[in-house]
Protein backbone atom coordinates (compact mmCIF):
# COMPACT_ATOMS: atom_id res chain seq x y z
CA UNK A 1 0.00 0.00 0.00
CA UNK A 2 2.73 2.54 1.00
CA UNK A 3 4.65 2.00 -2.57
CA UNK A 4 1.22 2.74 -4.25
CA UNK A 5 1.13 5.89 -2.22
CA UNK A 6 3.82 6.93 -3.36
CA UNK A 7 4.46 6.27 -6.39
CA UNK A 8 1.07 8.10 -6.97
CA UNK A 9 2.54 10.90 -5.73
CA UNK A 10 3.77 14.05 -7.93
CA UNK A 11 5.73 16.94 -6.35
CA UNK A 12 3.91 20.62 -6.06
CA UNK A 13 7.18 22.50 -5.85
CA UNK A 14 10.69 22.24 -4.74
CA UNK A 15 10.27 26.64 -4.09
CA UNK A 16 7.58 26.61 -1.59
CA UNK A 17 7.57 29.53 0.23
CA UNK A 18 6.75 27.90 3.72
CA UNK A 19 6.01 29.34 6.95
CA UNK A 20 6.21 33.01 6.87
CA UNK A 21 4.73 34.00 10.06
CA UNK A 22 1.06 35.94 9.83
CA UNK A 23 -0.47 37.99 12.52
CA UNK A 24 -3.02 36.40 14.97
CA UNK A 25 -6.19 37.25 14.28
CA UNK A 26 -6.10 38.42 10.44
CA UNK A 27 -9.22 37.34 8.82
CA UNK A 28 -8.65 35.11 5.50
CA UNK A 29 -9.17 38.28 2.94
CA UNK A 30 -6.72 40.33 5.03
CA UNK A 31 -3.98 37.35 4.55
CA UNK A 32 -5.11 38.16 0.65
CA UNK A 33 -5.04 41.31 0.61
CA UNK A 34 -1.53 41.67 2.17
CA UNK A 35 -0.91 39.81 -0.56
CA UNK A 36 -2.30 41.86 -3.13
CA UNK A 37 -5.31 39.50 -4.21
CA UNK A 38 -9.03 38.53 -3.14
CA UNK A 39 -11.44 34.93 -3.58
CA UNK A 40 -12.44 34.63 -6.75
CA UNK A 41 -14.69 32.28 -8.26
CA UNK A 42 -14.50 28.56 -7.13
CA UNK A 43 -12.91 26.12 -9.53
CA UNK A 44 -13.22 22.35 -10.38
CA UNK A 45 -9.56 21.42 -11.41
CA UNK A 46 -6.53 22.61 -11.67
CA UNK A 47 -4.24 21.40 -14.37
CA UNK A 48 -1.88 19.41 -12.32
CA UNK A 49 1.62 20.06 -14.63
CA UNK A 50 1.01 24.25 -14.13
CA UNK A 51 1.34 24.36 -10.73
CA UNK A 52 5.13 25.73 -9.97
CA UNK A 53 4.83 27.26 -5.89
CA UNK A 54 3.28 27.64 -2.82
CA UNK A 55 2.80 29.77 -0.38
CA UNK A 56 1.16 29.10 3.70
CA UNK A 57 -1.76 31.18 4.82
CA UNK A 58 -2.99 28.95 7.98
CA UNK A 59 -3.65 25.48 8.72
CA UNK A 60 -6.63 25.18 6.38
CA UNK A 61 -5.43 27.68 4.03
CA UNK A 62 -2.65 27.94 0.76
CA UNK A 63 -1.86 29.43 -2.44
CA UNK A 64 -1.09 27.61 -5.18
CA UNK A 65 0.93 29.43 -8.45
CA UNK A 66 0.96 28.22 -11.87
CA UNK A 67 3.63 28.75 -14.41
CA UNK A 68 1.27 31.70 -16.32
CA UNK A 69 1.22 33.27 -12.86
CA UNK A 70 -2.48 32.00 -11.93
CA UNK A 71 -2.97 31.63 -7.70
CA UNK A 72 -5.64 29.67 -6.77
CA UNK A 73 -6.58 29.12 -2.75
CA UNK A 74 -6.80 25.78 -1.42
CA UNK A 75 -9.25 25.67 1.50
CA UNK A 76 -8.67 22.29 2.76
CA UNK A 77 -11.44 20.11 4.65
CA UNK A 78 -9.70 19.70 8.10
CA UNK A 79 -6.84 21.49 9.36
CA UNK A 80 -3.13 20.38 8.48
CA UNK A 81 -0.19 20.68 10.61
CA UNK A 82 3.36 20.97 8.81
CA UNK A 83 2.39 23.09 6.34
CA UNK A 84 4.11 26.27 7.91
CA UNK A 85 7.78 24.31 7.97
CA UNK A 86 9.41 25.24 4.43
CA UNK A 87 9.21 22.13 2.53
CA UNK A 88 8.15 20.70 -0.68
CA UNK A 89 4.17 19.61 -1.21
CA UNK A 90 3.46 16.83 -2.82
CA UNK A 91 -0.35 15.66 -3.72
CA UNK A 92 -2.07 12.44 -4.94
CA UNK A 93 -4.70 12.62 -8.07
CA UNK A 94 -6.41 10.07 -10.07
CA UNK A 95 -7.82 12.66 -12.33
CA UNK A 96 -4.63 14.31 -13.65
CA UNK A 97 -5.82 17.71 -12.03
CA UNK A 98 -5.93 18.74 -8.62
CA UNK A 99 -9.37 18.17 -7.70
CA UNK A 100 -11.60 18.32 -4.43
CA UNK A 101 -11.43 14.62 -4.73
CA UNK A 102 -8.01 15.16 -4.07
CA UNK A 103 -5.17 15.28 -0.98
CA UNK A 104 -1.85 17.64 -0.41
CA UNK A 105 0.68 16.01 1.52
CA UNK A 106 2.99 17.94 3.52
CA UNK A 107 6.75 16.07 5.15
CA UNK A 108 6.45 16.33 8.82
CA UNK A 109 9.10 15.52 11.74
CA UNK A 110 10.75 11.99 11.00
CA UNK A 111 9.58 12.06 7.35
CA UNK A 112 5.93 10.83 7.84
CA UNK A 113 3.95 12.64 5.12
CA UNK A 114 0.33 14.05 6.54
CA UNK A 115 -2.58 14.09 3.83
CA UNK A 116 -4.31 17.03 4.17
CA UNK A 117 -7.91 16.70 2.22
CA UNK A 118 -8.51 19.67 -0.54
CA UNK A 119 -12.11 21.00 0.16
CA UNK A 120 -12.77 23.43 -1.57
CA UNK A 121 -10.60 25.37 -4.72
CA UNK A 122 -10.76 29.17 -5.52
CA UNK A 123 -9.19 31.30 -8.26
CA UNK A 124 -7.70 34.72 -6.87
CA UNK A 125 -8.12 38.05 -8.62
CA UNK A 126 -5.30 40.41 -8.33
CA UNK A 127 -6.58 43.62 -6.44
CA UNK A 128 -6.00 46.89 -8.26
CA UNK A 129 -3.75 49.28 -6.19
CA UNK A 130 -4.47 53.07 -6.04
CA UNK A 131 -3.83 54.82 -9.45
Amino acid sequence: MGRILLAGLIAVSLAGCGGRPRPEGETLEQRLAGSGYRLGERVESIRRYDLSHWEYLDKRHIVLRDDPGRRYLIEFSRPCNNLDIDNALAYSTTLGELTRQDRIFSRGPGGALEPCPVGDIHALEKVDGPD
